[in-house]
């Protein structure tokens, strides 16, 4: 995907996320129950496009092609990341990980970003309005933060935000997110952003994890309350498949 095109898809993608609140009220206007919403993560598994949940950590197999209408993007290619409500084809049991669907209702795309690896040529690191949650699973590291967009023009305001791993210590893996143009006067924005973990970084081999289990510590620079902080649990084994 081209530099271009890939800064057109974000724009688009937040675009959807910043008016989820107009669409989520219509989750059920088809007449469909669906069984649960999570945000998913787009894969593929044994040649087939599936869908893996955050929260549920569930594998989930369209049962058919229209299923997948709803992922595809203008140049027939999927969206990376999804808030969606699925009706499964089964009945759910504790101990199941992976069910077909017959129904998928993408209420938005979360945007995406890659971690910046050249965090050195970066410049201006201004404040975010706040950091909000933050989780991680399947690859990624999602946030979501409070702020100022100039003029609300999300269309380039995906040049200037940045992530980038800082260091390690003990079971902790340090992050920082970074604005870096400065926007005082801009209309306040909440935003989500799932930043996708480089395949590989010199700090993974200096964790010590517990029971494969380690922290991701997200770290920004406030506007108005200094430095900010977020953590999120991560198994220190994904961080090489």
């Amino acid at each position: 995907i081209s530099l271009n095109m890939k800064k057109m898809m974000m724009a688009v993608m937040v675009a959807a996320f910043l008016s989820v609140i107009s669409f989520s009220s219509c989750l059920n206007d088809n007449g469909v129950d669906y069984d649960f919403l999570d945000y998913m993560t787009v894969v593929e598994k044994n040649n087939k496009v599936c869908l893996v949940g955050d929260m549920t950590g569930l594998t989930l197999y369209p049962a058919n092609s229209s299923v997948l209408t709803s992922l595809r993007m203008n140049d027939g290619s999927y969206y990376k990341r999804v808030y969606a409500g699925v009706k499964l084809m089964e009945q759910y049991s504790q101990t199941k990980k992976e069910y077909n669907i017959s129904d998928l209702y993408v209420s938005y795309a979360i945007p995406y970003m890659d971690f910046n690896l050249r965090k050195d040529t970066l410049k201006g690191d201004y404040g975010f309005n706040g950091l909000n949650k933050a989780w991680a699973r399947t690859g990624y590291v999602n946030v979501e933060f409070n702020v100022n967009v100039e003029n609300g023009n999300t269309s380039t305001f995906y040049n200037d935000l940045h992530m980038y791993v800082t260091r390690a210590s003990q079971d902790t893996l340090y992050t920082k997110l970074r604005y870096a143009k400065p926007v005082d006067y801009g209309q306040n924005y909440t935003v989500l952003v799932s930043f996708e973990l480089p395949e590989y970084s010199p700090e993974y081999y200096s964790l010590q994890p517990k029971d494969d289990k380690i922290i991701i510590a997200v770290e920004a620079e406030g506007r108005h309350n200094g430095a900010l902080q977020l953590t999120a649990p991560y198994n220190y084994s994904d961080l090489f498949n």
